[in-house]
């Protein structure tokens, strides 16, 4: 990232993938691409394996208009094979159009072949940050049909781990972080999102939500059909959004059957509104946190590939998370856990979450052997005095 960089002099299209065969994979790395048209990269076929990559929108040129498109990554499979998109070390930032929707990252299942073509998407260690669209904007998006209708079948299924989003601005429509999208006739995406820091989304429109942190959203593609997004989350912390939270029927829109959408949550999330309240509702999960932007650091290069968003000393994501099994390192290739247990969010913290000397029943007791004993030593302390001035 930063050694090799490809620019196409803000007129050229970027990279465009269509491989010879469903089952071929187009692997990129080590590099930084800007100063494109349309997409960074756009893949119509096969699979993709993506890791150490810099998508710079400084100077890209999108276009503007109905039905226009912009952003920075594109995944589509329209064939009758299942395909794999893997994504690591990604860092996508600085994007400004007028696009009737920007993406900086989807990946969709869906195409005219038969029987199914189905996605299974992995993505690790991504940061996206600074986007800006009169237009919908989403973060990282994944799921069925949107890019096609809901036309063919099959499903996408995608993890997605150590995300980090922040400051993406819609002036004139919806913004989400994370989505979860299904279009189509009876289809299902299912995307699992596990320690996640996601703040500062900013829409104006209630197109699909106003803007949201987190938000799953589906309808049948035509009357008669349906289909469901389910989401769930991990160790995610979510705030600044004016929804952390929030569910999209767009049937209105498609003329479908209204969609089933879900998020439910495992533990170890946070939240600075109640808007999670009805998903968040694990033991460890947190709302309302009051203050929570307050503890966390502005992004920053904080070591690893790509840039991240520090806990300070003292935030309640230290400590708060829940163990997810095969997840072992942060955003930064950091080690987890660093404390007692999972920190929340794509940083696992140095610090620790501060502990009492005891716990449960015996801390009263301890509270109550304090008490006596200093009763006791201002007791002693006044007898010798007496006894002295005697």
């Amino acid at each position: 990232m930063g050694e090799t960089v490809i620019s196409g002099n803000a007129g050229a299209n970027g990279l465009f993938t269509n491989q010879p065969a469903a089952t071929d994979t187009f692997t990129l790395s080590g590099l930084t691409l800007t100063s494109y048209h349309f997409f960074a990269l756009l893949s119509l076929q096969g699979n993709l394996e993506l890791s150490q990559l810099e998508i710079d929108g400084t100077g890209a040129i999108f276009d503007s208009g109905p039905g226009s498109f912009s952003g920075a990554i594109a995944a589509q499979n329209p064939t009758a094979s299942d395909i794999s998109v893997n994504m690591s070390d990604i860092y996508i930032h600085d994007l400004e159009s007028d696009s009737q929707s920007m993406f900086a990252v989807i990946v969709m299942g869906g195409g005219n072949a038969a029987p199914a073509a189905n996605v299974d998407f992995t993505a690790r260690n991504i940061t996206i940050a600074n986007l800006t669209n009169t237009g919908a904007i989403l973060g990282l998006a994944a799921g069925f049909g949107i890019l096609n209708a809901g036309v063919g079948d099959g499903s996408t299924t995608a993890t997605l781990s150590n995300v980090t989003i922040t400051n993406l601005v819609s002036s004139a429509d919806s913004a989400v972080g994370v989505a979860n999208m299904t279009l189509g006739q009876d289809k299902t995406s299912t995307l699992l999102l596990r320690n996640a820091t996601i703040a500062n989304i900013q829409g104006t429109s209630t197109n699909f939500v106003t803007g949201a942190g987190i938000t799953s959203i589906s309808a049948g593609g035509q009357p008669g059909v349906s289909s469901a997004s389910h989401t769930t989350v991990s160790n995610v912390v979510v705030y600044d959004t004016p929804s952390n939270c929030g569910v999209g029927d767009i049937s209105a829109i498609t003329g479908g059957n209204p969609g089933v959408n879900t998020i439910s949550s495992t533990g170890g999330n946070l939240s600075d509104d109640s808007s999670c309240a009805t998903y968040f509702t694990q033991p460890t999960d947190q709302n309302n946190v009051a203050g929570l932007a307050a503890t966390l650091s502005a992004l920053a290069d904080n070591g690893g590939s790509v840039p991240t968003m520090a806990l300070k000393q003292g935030s309640p994501a230290i400590d708060s998370g829940i163990t997810i099994a095969g997840l072992t390192t942060d955003a930064r290739g950091q080690a987890r856990p660093q404390g007692s247990a999972y920190d929340s969010g794509a940083y696992e913290s140095p610090y620790t979450k501060p502990t009492l000397a005891a716990s449960g029943g015996n801390v009263i007791l301890e509270v109550v052997a304090v008490l006596f004993m200093l009763v006791g030593s201002v007791f002693v302390a006044r007898t010798k005095l007496t006894y002295t001035a005697v």
